[in-house]
Order: structure tokens, then C-alpha cells, then sequence
């Protein structure tokens, strides 16, 4: 029998032992004779029963201790602390009666071993490899695509959206995939966007996720496509936001670096139409401040600059109703 177990079970009958006040405990333990001290319990009494069972089981007199736990079981037939000591008396008496042991354990923690193997009749003949017609990408994209939207793909997966990218959607499923996306990589998702904006029922730029995450190459793409874009609040905040330097880069205090973005705003600015004059003016003005703290004064951007229409004091109204300006 594991010390292990003898020790565990040595430990729970003295928690046990609760009502039994310190003193008598730490008697019995350091006492040359252990049999002595039991002489101070009342013959009968719980407490002698329960002790004295646990002194034999020490002594290793298991026959003794089986004969006082029937006693005990016929005095205190339902004594909790009883039932610890019997444990213990199995466990101590597997070496002798490993079968009694056993059926012990089994009866107290009711476990059950009737399960039985399933046999199959003899004539049974499974298939040991999957079909590939079943199985095939082909067959689970097209079984994935009979279900609603585009439930039948985990959209959260790049694989997924990599494979969806590459199919003929129609246009409710193109507009989910373009609101699930999170990584401009397709070189076709201009190509996509487009069609959605033109097809009926488009909520316009900016509507969906995809818009923001297009690179300048695929704004571009789109507003070669859709030259109306240049005119769309959305789309030409998104390419003012994709012109911004590195957001590490301090281009305030970096003379080289604020030239650069400068020059890159009116290299967008300028393409737009009068309908994006204020802003224009804006970047002009930012151009021409900058240019001139470096003495550098260029007349035909200060000639763009006064002859651009926009809401200022200086200029007169019939000027600004001319439609060729």
C-alpha cells in the first residue's frame, strides 16, 4: 500500500477529528505508548471507537481494526468518521484482498465500467479516404455559396477573403466583401469598388470599409474610373489622408519633409474641380507662406492663387458667376 495514500487518509480522519480538543491529539502522537492514552476515553464512546480503530490500523493489526469497525458500525451506524476509517481499512488491506479492495472503491464512488465496444456486422465495407468531389475547394465554395450572403465564409480569415476575391460575386455579396475587408492587397480591389459605386443601390464613397483602406495607386484607379470622385467630400479626404507624412515624421521642423507633403497636396489639389476651390486656396496659401519664409516667390502659383473664385471680400460677384474660371 502507497504511503501516500496511508498518509492522505491519516490527514483527513484527524480533520475529522474536529470535536477532539488538541491536547489529546498531541498525547497520542508523542506518546511512547499510544495504548495508554486510549485509556483516558470512555469505553463505548465514539471517540474510543474511532481511535482505537486508527491505533491498530497503525500497528498494522488489520484483523483487530476489522473486528472494532464492526462494532462500530453496529454502535454508530451512521458515523461519517466511520466510513473514513473504513476507506482507510481497504486501502490498507489491497495487498491482502486487492478484489474486496476494488469493489470497495467502485461501491463508493459508483463507477461503472458496462460500456462495450460496438461491433459492425462483418459485411460492413466503409470507405477509408473521403471523396475529393466532396471535399474539393470547387465543391465547398460552391456548397458555401448557396447559403445567404456570405455566411457560408469566415470573412475574418484571409484565406477566405483571398478566395473571395477572386470570384464573380454578384453585387449584394461584392458590397459584404468590401465592407469586411481589412488589407488593401488585391491588386483588382479598385476594379471592385468601382462597380459597386455604379451599381444601383451604392450608399456612395466612404459608405463602406474598403474605402479607407485603398493605397493612392487605387484612388487614383478610382477616380480615373469615376472623375466625379474629385468632386466627393469622402473620397478627397481619404486621398488628403493618404498624402500625410510618416505619423514619426516631424515635417513641421523638417524644412526637406513639409516641401514635399506641400508639394504633394497641390499635386492632388490641383487636379480638383471648382467645387474644391476653398481648398485649393488652402494649400496654395500653405505653399506660398512656405515659399516665401525661404525667399522663394513663385509667380505663377501667386497668380493661381489671386485668380481662384472663392467666398473672400476682395472679389467682385460678377466674377465669381463667370462659369469659365
Amino acid at each position: 500500500m502507497s504511503a501516500k495514500f496511508i498518509l492522505t487518509f491519516a490527514v483527513v480522519f484527524v480533520v475529522g477529528l474536529g470535536a477532539q480538543e488538541i491536547g489529546f491529539v498531541e498525547r497520542y502522537a508523542l506518546a511512547e505508548d499510544r495504548s495508554a492514552v486510549l485509556q483516558e476515553l470512555v469505553p463505548g464512546s465514539e471517540d474510543a471507537f474511532a481511535w482505537t480503530v486508527l491505533d491498530q490500523q497503525n500497528r498494522g493489526n488489520l484483523e483487530e481494526s476489522e473486528r472494532l469497525l464492526s462494532d462500530y458500525a453496529k454502535a454508530y451506524p451512521d458515523s461519517a468518521r466511520r466510513e473514513v476509517l473504513l476507506n482507510r481499512q481497504r486501502l490498507l488491506g489491497y495487498e491482502a484482498d486487492p478484489e474486496r479492495a476494488v469493489a470497495h472503491i467502485r461501491e463508493r464512488l459508483a463507477l461503472r465500467f458496462d460500456q462495450q465496444r460496438e461491433k459492425l456486422p462483418e459485411e460492413a465495407d466503409f470507405p477509408t479516404r473521403l471523396d475529393p468531389g466532396l471535399v474539393a475547394r470547387e465543391a465547398l465554395t460552391q456548397r458555401a455559396l448557396t447559403q445567404p450572403g456570405l455566411r457560408g465564409f469566415r470573412t475574418d480569415r484571409q484565406e477566405a477573403v483571398d478566395l473571395l476575391l477572386g470570384l464573380s460575386l454578384d453585387p449584394d455579396r461584392r458590397r459584404n466583401l468590401l465592407n469586411a475587408l481589412d488589407w488593401p492587397q488585391d491588386p483588382n480591389l479598385a476594379d471592385l469598388v468601382v462597380a459597386d459605386l455604379k451599381h444601383q443601390g451604392s450608399r456612395g464613397f466612404g459608405s463602406l470599409k474598403a474605402h479607407g483602406q485603398l493605397l493612392l495607386p487605387q484612388l487614383d484607379r478610382c477616380a480615373e474610373a469615376l472623375p466625379e470622385l474629385l468632386s466627393n467630400a469622402n473620397f478627397v479626404a481619404a486621398y488628403l489622408g493618404k498624402l500625410q507624412p510618416h505619423p514619426y515624421c516631424d515635417w513641421r521642423n523638417v524644412p526637406e519633409e513639409e516641401d514635399a507633403y506641400l508639394a504633394r497636396l497641390w499635386g492632388f489639389a490641383s487636379r480638383l474641380p471648382p467645387s474644391q476651390n476653398s481648398l485649393k486656396a488652402h494649400v496654395l496659401y500653405h505653399r506660398l507662406q512656405f515659399d516665401r519664409g525661404r525667399g522663394v516667390f513663385d509667380r505663377d502659383l501667386f497668380t493661381a492663387y489671386v485668380q481662384l473664385p472663392r467666398p473672400v471680400p476682395y472679389i467682385r460677384r460678377e466674377y465669381l458667376r463667370q462659369r469659365n474660371v
